[in-house]
């Protein structure tokens, strides 16, 4: 048994899940250790539930073998100075890839 870091690349390389787009060193495990240990403060809690939401979604796509396309949150750039974050689905193939298809496309 690894760290939980080593034992999560071992598992999402295993079932070929790609999360370098959404944490490319597994961040939300020192998210997670901040939260436990300092609390909410300072965390941007909503974004990095939405991208591990998602990673989470790939995990099972990955273990069900799924082929096809599925609906994935992002984050909208809005030019309109509002402290909120919006978020809208767009639609991607997987397995994932990095192609045109799954470039922030929505439909």
């Amino acid at each position: 048994m690894g760290s939980l870091r080593t034992s999560l690349k071992e598992m999402l390389t295993y079932y070929s899940v790609p999360y370098e787009d959404l944490f490319p060193e597994l961040e939300f495990i020192k998210i997670r250790d901040k939260i436990v240990h300092e609390g909410f403060s300072g965390v941007d809690i909503i974004t990095e539930w939405v991208k591990l939401s998602n990673l989470v979604v790939r995990v099972f796509l990955a273990i069900l073998e799924y082929e096809g396309n599925y609906m994935e949150s992002t984050i909208i750039d809005l030019d309109d100075n509002c402290e909120h974050k919006k978020y809208d689905l767009i639609r991607k193939s997987f397995p994932f890839v990095v192609s045109k298809d799954n470039l922030n496309k929505t439909d």
